[in-house]
């Protein structure tokens, strides 16, 4: 692989990861700054789409 290719791959590469590491922290940062009942409610929505899920997939498993 050419030097140059190489290090536009790694450029490429540490932009996606910067990206990465900037969408995370503004997520944390959301996440913190809100109040426990922010925060709860986040969690709550999460397990209760998880939960879904897998009540769903139990009820389409039943039907076959």
């Amino acid at each position: 692989m050419p030097l140059i290719a190489r290090w536009a791959l790694q450029g490429v590469a540490l932009f996606v990861f910067g990206w990465m590491a900037v969408m995370a922290g503004h997520w944390s940062s959301e996440v913190v700054d809100g109040t426990s009942s922010d925060r709860l409610s986040m969690l709550g929505e999460g397990a209760l789409v998880s939960s879904k899920t897998v009540a769903s997939n139990e009820a389409a498993g039943a039907d076959q």
